[in-house]
């Protein structure tokens, strides 16, 4: 049986931000100023993946963004509509550690007290989406949990 990681990212030019100062990282330019318009743009791309039927996908995405001001904003359950989840797996992280990730990956600054707080939005989000909809639930947020995880995905 294989396993595929599938980014959810829809990948879009980003445009060059001006020079002045914001509290928003410049990656935010493009990626967030249509949410509603890049989820359904993410779909259409998702529906046109090659899976295979004997394939454990993984897909990597999020139930919260960010918008073009910094806001936090829930995605809405309809966007996930169509997909066939059966299991979720949340992954919690401590602030820093997303981001210096995130420094590495955007060369921007990201305010921790943001990171946490949109870690913590998003956790209440994908706990109640997975209580909605019956959809077993993994909290990964320690790597001695590696086995456990394995045994979640099998």
């Amino acid at each position: 049986m294989a396993i595929r990681m599938v980014d959810c990212s829809i990948k879009l030019p980003v445009k060059k931000r001006s020079a002045h100062k914001t509290s928003i990282p410049s990656c935010l330019a493009s990626f967030s100023k249509n949410i509603a318009n890049n989820q359904e743009l993410w779909k259409q791309e998702l529906a046109a993946y090659p899976f295979h039927e004997d394939e454990i996908v993984i897909l990597d995405g999020h139930f919260t963004l960010l918008d073009s001001l910094g806001q936090i904003v829930e995605l809405p359950y309809s966007t996930f509509d169509g997909l066939k989840i059966n299991r979720i797996i949340l992954k919690i992280e401590v602030p820093s550690t997303i981001q210096k990730r995130l420094m590495k990956r955007d060369n921007s600054h990201w305010d921790k007290d943001l990171i946490d707080s949109f870690q913590a939005r998003e956790q209440k989000r994908v706990i109640e989406f997975a209580r909605l909809e019956k959809i077993p639930l993994f909290v990964y947020d320690n790597n001695s949990k590696l086995e456990e995880l394995k045994q979640f995905l099998l």
